[in-house]
């Protein structure tokens, strides 16, 4: 007990000094003291990973499109004085900063901004000119710079799904994963397959361990750490990959050792010892998720598979019981990203799991042989998107059944209901003799009850301040910077102009409104703060008409608004002073 108890104080004082030291190193940095006056700033840093988009409400030339760099500050200069950078910083450009190469070393000047409590980076840089190459990547970075590329080149007549999926399985480039695409996946619970984490390591592991068999223990060791040290570099160190990379080293230290590595301890070391190195990797949704998944693998899977008949073969078994356990595990995590419950993720998982290992392995090939020999490359790129092609088959498959996307309550308390309902399932699958307890499924139901915004919605309205409000009319949803209004139709419809930025907080508030209908949806121009969640409130509702702005600036948003619409198969009219209609009982006219 005493020896427990030191073991718990000793990790929490490590991590608590790991943090200090990053804490102590943020509050030196001379880019803080300016981001705190917002001042503008000229920093010279080393590009950490390949640019990210991000939408933006204030769109700039190159069709309203805005890019994220995140580098590491060497040095800052603003308000006539210059010194050390340290930490760092997200910095957000047009469409010339998309290519930047990973490694090499930039100047930008721009206005700077502080991060938000909590986050990573020191600050953030606004620019309004092209970066500034100071120093090439070196030659490391280069060369994984090339074998990425030459997997886009070889990979780039692909056709339907394969052109996006064999580089992000084989590498995690999704850069060409097209948008429903993407959708699809996140509904059937496949993005795994293209976020590089524990099962890529995994699949490369055991196939460098079997290719070299016959050589001693402590070669095929070395062997594969140097193998999975490269695939590191080649796949970018993102949290998820270094989480699987601590576990992988955990076990190739088991392997030279000559004694077999329990996964418990090893995730528990791995965790421990990350977490001192990079504090803010507890707030990477991937991090936590890759987590708590590889612990649900190795604690609920076994005795899930246990209580299988007995005929069911061990493997199959273990093949349905893994991704029930790691479902049921992050699915209290993911509702805190998206409000709603992926109901086929496990039978899409069982059938995906097929193409995993060939997809990867034969990606990797490719990824490899392509600055080589390019008809080669090409070849084996061509042979891995058959299996890809198979998971995007599936994953827009099971995205298209009915109720694929069941709502359930967001926020902390939403999470906390999923984790106590799915605690009471796992306990009622797992229990062996007594009968369920009757609290048990009361509770269960009672909480299953609640899930459903048609039920919820009324019975909470009745409470004392419940919300809606009782005879609601208008309601000015909260979607932070950006506008989204409802004006009540009907029992479950209503017109909403404008659906805010991007993400789905006005779906949110419509379904905690109880909107099922838009009898009318007006937007009212076409900037990412008041069109950007226009996806979410589009799905799984039904729009009978749309009235737009006749300005279709700025063009790309404007065009990527009535493309929506036109998919969704919503009428589209044009919006001009003096348009008058009626949607339920609300009249409307067009003032301006």
């Amino acid at each position: 007990m005493l020896a427990g108890s030191g073991l718990v104080l000793v990790v929490v004082a490590l991590l608590l000094a790991g943090a200090g030291v990053q804490l102590h190193v943020r509050e030196r940095s001379g880019l803080a003291s300016l981001a705190a006056d917002r001042a503008v700033v000229t920093v010279v840093g080393v590009v950490r990973a390949d640019a990210r988009p991000v939408a933006s409400p204030w769109p700039s030339d190159d069709g309203d499109r805005r890019w994220a760099v995140a580098v590491s500050v060497v040095a800052v200069e603003g308000r006539g004085r210059s010194g050390p950078g340290g930490g760092a910083a997200v910095v957000l450009g047009d469409g010339r900063w998309a290519g930047v190469p990973v490694g090499s070393t930039v100047r930008a000047t721009g206005r700077s901004a502080p991060a938000e409590p909590g986050d990573e980076g020191v600050a953030s840089v606004s620019v309004w000119e092209a970066p500034v190459v100071v120093a090439r990547a070196g030659a490391v970075d280069a060369v994984v710079d090339g074998l990425r590329t030459g997997l886009l080149d070889v990979s780039a007549d692909l056709p339907g799904d394969a052109r996006g999926l064999v580089p992000g399985a084989a590498v995690g480039d999704t850069s060409r994963v097209a948008d429903d695409l993407d959708a699809a996946m996140r509904t059937s619970g496949l993005t795994h397959v293209t976020a590089v984490s524990g099962g890529h390591f995994a699949v490369l592991g055991a196939a460098v361990l079997g290719a070299t068999g016959r050589l001693p223990r402590r070669v095929r060791a070395l062997v594969c750490a140097a193998v999975m040290a490269a695939f590191i570099l080649l796949v970018r160190p993102e949290p998820s990959v270094v989480r699987a990379a601590g576990m992988g080293a955990v076990a190739l230290v088991g392997l030279l050792a000559g004694r077999r590595s329990r996964a418990l301890p090893a995730l528990g070391a791995t965790v421990v010892v990350l977490l001192a190195l990079d504090p803010w990797l507890a707030r990477s949704f991937g991090f936590v998720l890759s987590v708590v998944a590889t612990g649900a693998i190795v604690l609920l899977a076994p005795p899930l598979a246990a209580r299988l008949p007995a005929a069911v073969p061990r493997w199959l078994a273990l093949a349905l019981a893994v991704p029930v356990a790691a479902q049921a595990a992050c699915a209290p995590v993911l509702v805190l990203l998206d409000p709603v419950v992926s109901v086929y993720a496990v039978p899409a998982n069982l059938l995906a799991a097929p193409a995993m290992a060939p997809a990867t392995l034969l990606g990797l090939a490719a990824t490899v042989a392509a600055p080589l020999a390019p008809p080669l490359g090409h070849a084996l790129a061509v042979l891995a998107g058959v299996p890809c092609s198979w998971v995007g088959l599936v994953a827009r498959a099971a995205a298209g059944l009915e109720g694929a996307r069941a709502p359930w309550p967001g926020g902390v308390g939403g999470a906390l209901l999923l984790a106590a309902v799915t605690s009471v399932a796992l306990a009622v699958v797992l229990r062996r003799r007594a009968p369920v307890p009757p609290w048990v499924a009361a509770t269960t139901a009672v909480a299953l009850v609640l899930s459903v915004p048609a039920v919820r919605v009324p019975l909470l309205g009745l409470l004392p301040g419940g919300w809606p409000p009782p005879g609601w009319r208008v309601v000015l949803c909260d979607v932070a910077q950006g506008d989204a209004l409802a004006v009540r139709t009907g029992p479950d419809s209503a017109v909403v102009v404008d659906v805010g930025p991007d993400g789905d907080a006005a779906d949110a508030c419509l379904d905690a409104l109880g909107v099922r209908r838009v009898d009318l949806l007006v937007l009212t121009h076409h900037h990412a703060d008041h069109v950007g969640g226009l996806a979410p409130v589009l799905e799984g509702r039904e729009v009978v008409r749309a009235l737009v702005s006749p300005v279709p600036e700025p063009a790309g948003q404007a065009r990527r608004t009535l493309e929506a619409l036109g998919a969704a198969g919503v009428p589209v009219d044009v919006g001009v002073t003096g348009t008058t209609g009626a949607a339920g009982d609300v009249g409307w006219t067009v003032l301006w």
